[in-house]
């Protein structure tokens, strides 16, 4: 098991202000990334729905306001983006997506988890050859973080009890 060290990954910010989930662009990203690209999403259960806004260059922004009704599924994927993970002894690089998919299967992507990885062994080699790695090892909390913004958004969205494929109750 590695330790987890919060600055080993990057990700938006997570709040909940007033029953209303909030995510943000985290500060360090809208800092490397001179504030070209900030997110922000608001999910309101009384309202129920969910207002995300892109703003692009500054001045260039995008807002929309996506019922709950229209969503089908909240999904929640990974992918190991290291170069070499399939073939060789390292750590991974983690990146964890948050997605909304609609009723007629649009895709929207909502937030991105990125950071240091668990150590992993694809080589030939076998694992006792990597012992210090093994028992040195840290990474990031961008699955703690990403899976726990997921898990509120479901349930938010998607009422418990809820088959997928299956409509709504509240869907008018």
């Amino acid at each position: 098991m590695a330790l987890q060290i919060p600055f080993l990954s990057t990700g938006p910010k997570v709040t909940v202000e007033n029953n209303v989930l909030v995510a943000r662009t985290s500060t360090i990203f809208s800092i490397i990334s001179l504030g070209l690209c900030l997110k922000s999403l608001r999910a309101d259960p009384q309202r129920r729905v969910v207002t995300f806004r892109r703003v692009f260059f500054w001045v260039f922004a995008k807002t929309r306001e996506i019922p709950f009704d229209q969503v089908k599924e909240v999904h929640y994927r990974y992918e190991n983006m290291h170069p070499f993970a399939s073939f060789t002894a390292a750590d991974s690089i983690d990146c964890y997506t948050v997605i909304l998919e609609f009723h007629n299967r649009d895709e929207v992507t909502l937030f991105r988890w990125m950071g240091e990885g668990e150590f992993s062994n694809e080589s030939l080699w076998p694992d006792w050859m990597y012992w210090e790695e093994i028992l040195l090892d840290v990474e990031g909390t961008q699955k703690k973080e990403s899976l726990a913004f997921f898990e509120a958004l479901r349930g938010m969205i998607i009422p418990k009890g809820l088959v997928m494929g299956q409509r709504s109750p509240y869907a008018m």
